[in-house]
């Protein structure tokens, strides 16, 4: 039984790491990282907050769901917000769009 289970355990590795080396967003997405530095990437691409309100104007459009992953940031103290995740996440609301909080920047739990 404990070999059984430990079969099963390194098969769901195996499948975990694969699924980690897929493409990072299905056509249906759009991906949005917030970096350490408090940087955004849009799509694999550096932008602006009005560079990603027009992106998500477009992928409204099309129904896409919105990947979300911000890294650990040192820099949040109390009573000053999380940086541009609060902005990010005010657009996202304005859009209506649905959204996939992922733990990792490869978005592996949104796929």
């Amino acid at each position: 039984m404990k070999i059984q289970t430990l079969l099963l355990s390194l098969a769901a590795i195996a499948v975990a790491t694969s699924a980690a080396a897929q493409p990072p967003r299905p056509k249906d997405a759009i991906t949005i990282l917030i970096r350490a530095d408090s940087s955004l990437r849009v799509d694999g691409q550096p932008a602006t907050s009005a560079q990603l309100d027009a992106a998500l104007t477009a992928a409204a459009a099309h129904k896409k769901v919105v990947m979300y992953f911000r890294e650990k940031s040192n820099a949040v103290t109390a009573g000053h917000g999380h940086g541009p995740a609060d902005s990010v996440i005010d657009l996202i609301i304005k859009h209506g769009m649905p959204m996939c909080f992922s733990a990792d920047a490869a978005f592996t739990a949104c796929k």
